[in-house]
């Protein structure tokens, strides 16, 4: 933590040693000043006051891109709290192929200036001036690409300057120059035809750069939900529409998603966004007359959910929505990946928001813009649905905005679809479905 409006050299720091959560400390602070707040990863070699310029030369293909993420924000002189929202400040770069690939050519896309650090007290990375070039190679292997189903071929971390530069990605003797904008927090992909490239001379090649924000990697720290997050003891609240159990940090949403009895005929207010870092979700059941109303908060991050050897699959933010239970008001950005494993799996239902929407249950106002991701085998019906995987339901006034991927997914019956996949209940033509479906 940095004050911005007195010494650059004053910084605070509060250490999260590995395998900690959270961490604690107490600082007097001025009110109406603004403070710079940063969270990274190192190997324990640097000092507070490194954090004025951190070299991250070794780190920029790391999974946190040394230092990460940052944040300004005012203490207003009485809250207890400030809340930061942190950005990662390095760009994601991502390349995909919409055609086939062989094995063995060079790969290389060049960044022509990167940062070899970045400031605290500027929030940015170092001046062009002190730039170099970065460069990202790899050796092919085969890949079956198409336009509908292009393939990711690498993706790295770069900190680089906000400003327009040529990025050149060459194969073999062949190139092929992009102009794009890197900066922090920022995500870029380039799709095309990279197989083009892999001739000694290519004839045609040409690359789409797509710009989106890289909302997976904003978040506020006290609204992280990870396999770790210790459950709250208890809900404010009594469970019912004009006094609802209020779901105000992770620690709230781990005790709903732990004890059924808030979740067995209560309604429950989601009052904070969300975000969810997971290696194998548990979706939750809604029971007889519950009502989850997202208070119109996001649930985004990655969520990943790993079926057994035998039995049903069912993935999503919740498991299945029953009788007289509605979801409401909820969105939802998370990207989803569900793999199924064994092969004695009878059915495979994954939805952006429920696995399954029983008879007499109701989803309502919801949207989904991620990523859902479905591999495995099923013996029966498999249903994937941008808002629920299998429906014999309600769902209105939904929007489904994001990409379902289901090409590495089969069974007895696919049913595939933006708002529902296999759907036998009521979708009406409130329903918005602008996603992209690959299956």
């Amino acid at each position: 933590m940095v004050d911005n409006d007195v010494l650059q050299t004053d910084i605070k720091t509060i250490n999260l040693a590995s395998g900690q959560t959270t961490a604690t400390a107490s600082y007097e602070l001025y009110a109406s000043h603004e403070y710079t707040f940063l969270l990274w990863a190192d190997d324990g070699s640097y000092n507070a006051t490194d954090l004025t310029n951190i070299t991250l030369n070794d780190n920029l293909s790391g999974t946190q891109a040394g230092l990460s993420y940052a944040a300004t924000a005012t203490w207003d002189g009485s809250s207890s709290t400030i809340t930061a929202t942190l950005t990662h400040v390095a760009s994601k770069v991502t390349l995909k192929t919409t055609t086939d690939v062989w094995a063995g050519n060079t790969l290389t896309l060049t960044v022509p200036q990167t940062s070899t650090g970045y400031n605290v007290q500027t929030g940015t990375a170092t001046s062009t001036a002190t730039t170099e070039e970065y460069e990202h190679s790899i050796i092919t292997t085969d890949i079956t690409a198409s336009e509908t189903s292009p393939v990711e071929l690498f993706s790295f971390y770069v900190l680089a300057a906000d400003a327009w530069q040529d990025l050149t990605l060459s194969c073999d003797g062949g190139s092929i120059t992009v102009p794009v904008n890197l900066s922090g927090g920022k995500h870029i992909t380039l799709t095309g035809d990279v197989g083009g490239m892999t001739e000694e001379i290519p004839t045609s090649s040409t690359l789409d750069v797509t710009f989106g924000a890289w909302d997976d990697f904003t978040f506020e720290l006290d609204n992280l939900l990870t396999d770790a997050t210790v459950a709250s003891a208890s809900l404010a609240g009594t469970g019912t529409k004009d006094d609802p159990y209020l779901i105000t940090s992770a620690a709230d949403f781990k005790r709903y998603m732990n004890d059924n009895t808030y979740r067995y005929g209560k309604y429950a207010l989601l009052n904070t966004d969300i975000q969810i870092i997971t290696d194998n979700w548990t979706p939750m059941d809604l029971y007889t007359g519950a009502t989850f109303d997202g208070g119109g908060h996001t649930i985004s991050g990655e969520i990943k959910h790993e079926g057994g050897e035998s039995g049903d699959v069912y993935a999503g933010v919740f498991r299945d929505v029953t009788s007289d239970c509605t979801i409401c008001n909820l969105e939802v950005s998370a990207n989803i990946s569900v793999t199924a494993t064994g092969t004695a799996t009878s059915y495979i239902y994954a939805g952006g928001i429920a696995a399954m929407l029983s008879q007499e249950g109701a989803i309502t106002g919801c949207t989904y813009s991620g990523t859902l991701t479905v591999t495995g085998t099923s013996q029966l019906n498999l249903g994937i649905g941008g808002i629920a995987g299998c429906s014999d339901g309600t769902i209105s006034g939904c929007t489904f905005s994001g990409t379902i991927d289901a090409t590495g997914a089969s069974g007895k019956g696919k049913y595939v679809g933006g708002i529902a996949g296999e759907n036998h209940g009521t979708s009406d033509d409130t329903n918005k479905d602008e996603g992209t479906v690959y299956q």
